[in-house]
């Protein structure tokens, strides 16, 4: 397998003393594992890749860009659809959508501090590069803060009391998915 010494040197790294090890500390297959050593990252599940780049304490597009196999560099080579960023362009990236934002955050945070009672209402335009920069991750809102919506257990969580799918909620924090897939559920509680 092409890229086994290539791992052991990054599981040296991660203190990883054998492939069981490294599948039982990402929580993935040995399988999994294994299309790492042959450089199959590309047939990988992104997930999968995410926790076997935390077991190995490294970025996700660093562990691409290093375990990818010929036929992902040569298929990105001249085509119009980008390899995965760098870790530093990747950084580059997101610190240029949160540029205004890094510039007048903490400035706001001293002048709420210096007087309280500022209105709040004036810092909510300083979060919007957050907001674009989780947009551009593929990140959406299940519902706003005080939507009534219908109870669906696989987006909310009950807060208290007892509420049957299908009943009228009120939406109390907001909760989030990631291209389709729950990150956190809305906390609700019923009307």
């Amino acid at each position: 397998m092409k890229y086994t010494p290539k791992l052991q040197e990054w599981m040296q790294r991660a203190n990883v003393t054998s492939f069981r090890q490294l599948s039982l500390k990402a929580g993935v297959s040995l399988w999994s594992v294994q299309q790492l050593r042959r450089g199959n990252v590309a047939q990988m599940r992104l997930e999968t890749l995410s926790k076997l780049a935390a077991a190995l304490q490294v970025s996700p597009p660093d562990l691409w860009v290093a375990f990818a196999g010929e036929e992902e560099v040569k298929a990105t080579q001249g085509a119009r659809v980008a390899p995965p960023l760098s870790s530093e362009e990747w950084e580059t990236h997101s610190l240029q959508l949160l540029e205004s934002w890094l510039l007048q955050w903490y400035t706001a945070v001293a002048a709420v501090e210096k007087n309280p009672d500022l209105p709040a209402s004036r810092l909510v335009p300083l979060v919007r590069p957050v907001e674009e920069l989780i947009q551009s991750w593929g990140v959406e809102a299940i519902a706003p803060v005080g939507a009534e919506v219908p109870y669906d257990p696989q987006w909310h969580e009950v807060m208290s009391g007892v509420v049957a799918p299908g009943d009228p909620v009120r939406v109390r924090y907001i909760g989030y998915r990631h291209r389709g897939k729950l990150l956190h559920r809305a906390r609700v509680s019923p009307l």
